[in-house]
């Protein structure tokens, strides 16, 4: 093959050179996920209604754990995680389980603790703290 064909292969053969950008318009149109793996700016901010439903699950999964979580294993249970103690304690099971996969552990993280912050959780302290709801 000749000419600018021959230049574009998949990212398989050449891994600089992937899928070719949508645009604006059709990026706009994906779902969050998808998004922000063509534009990381864009996993920057949560969008508010993301953010009211992230806040709904984190105090779910807060509420409903048994034994109560801190706040990495909250993070844990909301993006999916298959530890031995999600699987050991059933955490998996739950509403929130997996429903923010999407999402970086830091930025669920960050939500957590802007509740903490809010005052609409609280911490018990000591060595291994556990999230309860305010």
């Amino acid at each position: 093959m000749k000419g600018p064909a021959a230049a574009r292969c998949c990212d398989v053969c050449s891994p600089e050179v992937g899928p070719p950008d949508p645009g604006p318009a059709a990026r706009a149109k994906l779902d969050p996920a998808a998004r922000a793996k063509l534009d990381p700016a864009a996993r920057a901010t949560l969008d508010p209604a993301a953010a009211g439903d992230l806040d709904q699950a984190i105090l779910t999964v807060v509420d409903t754990a048994s034994p109560p979580v801190g706040r990495t294993r909250a993070v844990e249970i909301l993006r999916g995680g298959r530890s031995k103690v999600v699987a050991q304690y059933a955490y998996d099971g739950l509403d929130g389980y997996g429903t923010f996969a999407h999402l970086r552990s830091d930025e669920v993280l960050g939500r957590v603790d802007e509740l903490l912050q809010a005052g609409r959780l609280h911490s018990t302290g000591g060595r291994f703290p556990k999230l309860r709801a305010a």
